[in-house]
């Protein structure tokens, strides 16, 4: 379990001369190399294909195993100089290379510090430059935060990992982790000289991919939740059609009457519209008929 990662960031100098030491095309054939004279085929064979300067041969572009004689003497002296300007116990460790992992002088750590020495437990693999990163943090920022709060000085430093050839966790795309180039070191806890622990994880939070991750589970959960409970209850409550009326709609008949009379009948006289329509509401409603039949009877 990874708790706490020590990276180095190299500066310029030191991160030009990495680039040189982890570029695989350093250790590939001079360009004045003699070159192998191409075979003279036999008469009446057809020349082989392997010899066909577009397929370069899959050995030669192989990449290198180890580092070269020039990259280990250059790492070696960089170490010797970063290791003179701190207190430390290293022994060296051989160089190391797995493909894009590796470092040509990587130094086994025992120790740092002075007055107290802080052991690690167990030693690292790392290189000198996280070796001096690591010394100056500690002397400059956990010893002073140690005295303070622990009223004590640290001790010891009990580490998790260090070099380890892989990718980075918590990468949606491949890259390689600083383990695998030796400039990483994580840290589980810290032991005083009161005897007092003090553990990374007790008081460390959730990364932040894993909270945006679990935010996002989530959302998805409760969403899928509204979708099953709007689909449940349009299926419990469907859309009923629209009920007849039953009353029976003379809207329809009264246009076709009144489109006949309009269009096919033509309009009527309006004189003689106007006598029937009386002598019609007279018979009908007993307006005028009385007055008819006392005229008569005088």
């Amino acid at each position: 379990m990874i708790v706490l990662a020590i990276c180095v960031f190299p500066g310029p100098h030191a991160d030009a001369k990495q680039k040189k030491h982890h570029n695989p095309e350093t250790n590939m054939a001079q360009p004045n190399a003699a070159a192998p004279a191409a075979a003279t085929p036999e008469p009446g064979k057809t020349p082989s294909t392997s010899a066909d300067p577009a397929k370069p041969d899959a050995q030669a572009a192989k990449k290198p195993e180890t580092w070269t004689g020039a990259e280990i003497a250059d790492a070696k002296a960089h170490c010797t100089v970063v290791l003179n300007r701190i207190h430390a116990v290293a022994i060296a460790h051989a160089p190391i290379r797995e493909g894009e992992c590796g470092a040509p002088a990587p130094v086994e750590l025992i120790s740092i510090g002075q007055n107290p020495e802080i052991a690690l437990s167990p030693p690292a693999i790392v290189r000198c430059d996280l070796v001096e990163q690591l010394a100056n943090w500690f002397e400059k920022d956990v010893q002073p935060l140690a005295r303070k709060h622990l009223k004590s000085e640290i001790i010891k430093i009990e580490t998790m990992s260090s070099y380890s050839c892989r990718n980075a966790y918590g990468r949606t795309t491949t890259k390689l982790s600083e383990h695998g180039l030796a400039n990483a070191l994580d840290i589980g806890g810290f032991i005083t000289a009161s005897a007092k622990t003090a553990e990374v994880l007790d008081d460390w939070g959730k990364p932040q991919r894993e909270i945006l991750a679990e935010a996002a589970e989530r959302k998805k959960a409760a969403d899928e939740a509204a979708a099953e409970v709007a689909q449940a209850g349009v299926a419990g409550n469907p859309v009923a059609p629209a009920a007849p009326s039953p009353v029976p709609s003379t809207a329809g008949a009264a246009v076709a009457g009144l489109t006949r009379s309009t269009i096919i009948d033509g309009a009527p006289n309006s004189t003689e519209t106007r006598k029937a329509a009386s002598i019609v509401d007279a018979s009908r409603l007993g307006g005028p008929a009385p007055r008819l039949r006392r005229a008569a009877a005088a």
